[in-house]
Formats: C-alpha cells, structure tokens, sequence
C-alpha cells in the first residue's frame, strides 16, 4: 500500500511568489535589478582593485587584506577567478540596467517584449549566483579561517554573504514576474498590463524622493529647507530636482530620473568632503578609503 499525492485547493503553492514583500512583481524586480546593480557595481569595484595588486610596479597594497606578494605567488588562480567575475559582473549589470530600461518604458517594451528578457535574467543569475559561489569556495581554499581575521576580508566575505541571499531572493522574484506575464499573455482577456504602467511606476518610484525632502523637513524645519532649496546658488540644482520629478510622471522616467541625480549633486556636493571626512574614521572602510585616496593623489 502506497501513499498517494492529492493536490488541494486551499494550498497555494510557494512558487511563484504573488508579490515581493509590500511590492508587487514588477515593482520588486525594478528594486531588484537595481540593488543587484549597485551591489554587483561595488564587488566589480573590488575585484578591480585586486588587479592592482598583481603589478609589483604599482606597489598597491589593500589595508586590512593579505599582502599583494603573496598573492603573486599564486597569481594564476587568482587571476582567472578575477577575470571570470569581471566579466560576470558586466554582463549581470548590464543586463539588470536593460530590465530597468524595459519596465521604465512599458509603452516601447511592451508585455511579450518584456517576457524573454525576464527569463534571460533569472536564468544568467542562477548561473552568476553559481559561479560566484564557485569562486568564492575556491578563495575561501586558500585563505581558510584567516580570511575572517584581516578587516577587509571580513567585511568582503560577510558583503557576498549578503549579496548571495538577496540575489536568491530577487533570483525568485524575477522567475514570479516571469510566470505572471505568461499567465496574463495566456490570458488575453485580462486588463493590458501596460495600461498606466508608467504613470504608477512613476509614482511609486517618487516616493524615495519624497520621503527624503519630509526627512529634511523634519530635522531642519520648513523654513530652513525651503531657504536651502531657493538660494541664489541653489536654484539650478533645484529647477533640475523638482524638473526631474515632473518629468518622470508626466514624460520620460529614464530622462527625469537622471535629471534629479544630477540635481541632487549640484544641491549636495558641498557635503560630500564631509561625508567622505566621515568615512574615512568607520572602523573597516576607514583605512582602505584613506589609504587609496593618498594612493590616488600620489
């Protein structure tokens, strides 16, 4: 006697996912491909600086890292990994930049046009999630347990730790986004998906910054921000800002949201010596960031 399988209605199964926490799909795999670009954008940065490290002329040393000499007497192994995971990185932020494009412009990508773009994505992390995984065990093989007593490496180890979990998770997200245009394709009766996505996507993607200028409002005031905001030098960084924002609901999100990066910089540069004084006292980055400024000056 065997036991049978019976499937039941009142069980919804685990995949795919309905909607990405308080998102729904398209929602979590458009802060997905974002995360995942920033964070692989930040490991590539990594990896660029162990190219450094292999050319003696250089003498470029990572603070809180093995010394570089003795990575040269392995450099083989080392660089081949580096050279796999550049090229990785590439293709996956490239990739994650063309899926941000493509839910940006619903009137230009439209469903169907978006469909196979979801499934290259969620098939090139399964395999970028299993490199990685790959060479970072291959690392792992030499350093060993010292690998958690130098700052740097501590800090690179737990950042993959938590860039393989969000990468599984969103890994998810993007197959759910997947087979729910598949269903709505099969399903041609159902509402055009395309209709006003743009409009909400907008919306939605304004609320960072309006969340940011309550922020300010809060800690300095109403009347310190508008002040800020509406000084004579301020203005052109302004007009770009609050340009950007109408122009991603009312126009082109891609233009506007460009727009309000290259406000906010003219409006915040003057912070970013701060910022950067800042940094430069966190216990684990404070050292690197001194040490490849002054590389950098020198």
């Amino acid at each position: 006697m065997g036991w049978k399988l019976r499937k039941r209605d009142d069980v919804e199964p685990i995949l795919p996912l309905k909607k990405c926490f308080c998102f729904d799909n398209r929602m979590g795999t458009f802060v997905g491909c974002i995360i995942i670009t920033i964070t692989a954008l930040v490991e590539a940065i990594t990896v660029f600086l162990d190219w450094l490290t292999y050319d003696e002329n250089l003498k470029f040393e990572i603070h809180g890292a093995f010394r570089s000499f003795w990575k040269r007497l392995f450099w083989k192994g080392f660089a081949i990994c580096d050279g796999i995971m550049t090229l990785s990185h590439v293709i996956i932020i490239a990739l994650c930049i063309f899926t941000i494009v493509a839910i940006l412009r619903p009137n230009k990508f439209k469903i169907y046009d978006l469909l196979p773009t979801l499934r290259v994505l969620y098939v090139t992390m399964i395999l970028y999630i299993l490199i990685e995984l790959g060479i970072s065990c291959y690392v792992f093989s030499w350093y060993g347990l010292a690998g958690w007593r130098l700052p740097f490496l501590v800090w690179r180890n737990m950042f993959y730790l938590i860039r393989f979990f969000c990468n599984v998770g969103f890994c998810i997200v993007f197959y759910s986004y997947a087979c729910e245009i598949s269903q709505e394709l099969a399903n041609p009766e159902a509402k055009d998906p395309n209709e006003a996505g743009g409009i909400a996507l907008g919306f939605q993607y304004q609320g960072v910054p309006i969340l940011f200028l309550s922020g300010i409002c809060f800690v300095i005031g109403l009347e310190r921000t508008f002040h800020f905001f509406f000084k004579l030098e301020k203005l052109k960084g302004t007009a770009f800002f609050f340009g950007g924002i109408l122009i991603v609901l009312f126009v082109s999100p891609i233009l506007g949201m460009l727009l309000e990066f290259y406000g906010f910089f003219v409006l915040f540069s003057g912070f970013f010596p701060v910022v950067l004084n800042f940094m430069s006292r966190v216990p684990v980055i404070g050292p690197f960031l001194c040490q490849l400024l002054a590389w950098e000056s020198a």
